[in-house]
């Protein structure tokens, strides 16, 4: 068994005061006066269609039956229940003795990274209960899990997406694999891109008004900006990200977001960087990276699905909404407090290749 003492500790663990990868302590000036806005834009949301030819769609795209463009509508819904969750637990715990691996650290930091065996049962217990996500200050994830493939209930419980459903059935796809990723707020997939096409579908959240998943996503044609790092794998960039929430009234508005890959052309304010304010969060990166001219960037809620285009490249992070029942001005406490919060969310990727002729 691997870091056999690592995995003790996660089972023993009642709660982790370590912080998730996207807070930082200390003066938010300090932390993010050296940075750069990202400028995004947003990645368009349709309803899901009865048959969509995704060979033919060259950008990234969400399939939502949601009302709002971004956060769920709270006359219907409880932010702090889920009948998926409760689903998806009772399914994972039919198995809870089943040793799964779980990814210790993020695979971009090979030095300290490693993988550690446990029973999904304690796993689950410790997810349902952790604030903070990580032991020893490294995050634990359960990531490209083929758990249906293992567990019988969770293949009966998860269904493909809905627009996925007429392309197998017509086979008009080969499906490649369906890999799951359960893991608390906080928990970070780095930059990279996959050689097939993705239908990620956000299958659960323990709070859904709260807890989703945020991505940004980079075209293949942004490929020589995004550089690589010796000892991490071929497909994953070196660039590093941080989310802050917008809503943060400074130092943000002073910071200039990246507008061209030579940062040559004048800056908008911090404010225009998102369209529509259509992401709840700023997207940071080091002073000395130089990314592409245009990023795109969605939250992903509970019962979305996202096309990712193939070789595009895409960051995840598990987030706490801070703009939660529109109080935008409880951002501050967000940043201070709500990157402990527990919670955790529920990812499957179905990729897969259209036939081609």
């Amino acid at each position: 068994m691997l870091a056999s003492g690592t995995a003790r500790s996660i089972c023993r663990s009642r709660y982790c005061k370590s912080l998730t990868p996207g807070f930082v302590p200390g003066n938010i000036a300090t932390i993010v006066s050296d940075r750069q806005v990202i400028r995004t834009k947003p990645v368009p949301r349709i309803p899901p269609p009865g048959a969509l030819d995704l060979s033919a769609q060259a950008e990234p795209l969400i399939f939502s039956t949601r009302n709002t463009q971004n956060v769920p509508n709270s006359s219907t819904s409880s932010p702090w229940t889920s009948s998926r969750a409760a689903d998806l637990l009772h399914a994972l715990r039919t198995d809870s003795d089943r040793l799964v691996e779980l990814e210790l650290g993020r695979y971009d930091s090979p030095d300290v990274f490693d993988r550690v065996q446990m029973p999904l049962g304690r796993y689950v217990d410790w997810l349902e209960r952790s604030e903070g996500g990580k032991v020893d200050g490294r995050q634990v994830y359960l990531a490209q899990w083929r758990g249906a493939e293992e567990i019988s209930e969770l293949k009966r419980l998860v269904k493909p997406p809905e627009v996925l459903v007429p392309m197998i059935e017509s086979e008009a796809v080969d499906l490649y694999q369906t890999s799951f990723f359960i893991g608390p707020a906080g928990a970070v997939t780095p930059i990279h891109h996959d050689p097939y096409a993705n239908l990620y579908h956000l299958h659960a959240s323990s709070a859904p008004q709260i807890h989703a998943k945020h991505f940004v996503l980079f075209p293949p044609s942004a490929s020589s900006a995004l550089s690589r790092t010796p000892g991490v794998q071929r497909n994953t960039s070196a660039a590093d990200l941080l989310l802050v929430p917008h809503a943060l009234p400074a130092p943000l508005s002073s910071l200039s977001p990246v507008w061209s890959a030579s940062h040559a052309s004048p800056a908008p304010p911090c404010r225009d960087a998102t369209p529509d304010n259509h992401d709840p969060f700023a997207i940071l990166a080091a002073p000395t990276e130089v990314l592409p001219v245009r990023a795109w960037s969605c939250v992903l809620h509970e019962g979305e699905t996202l096309y990712i285009p193939r070789r595009w490249w895409h960051r995840v992070e598990n987030v706490a909404l801070p703009e939660h029942g529109g109080a935008q001005s409880r951002a501050a406490e967000w940043w201070a407090h709500g990157a402990r919060r527990a919670g955790w969310t529920a990812g499957v990727g179905w990729w897969f290749l259209p036939r081609s002729g």
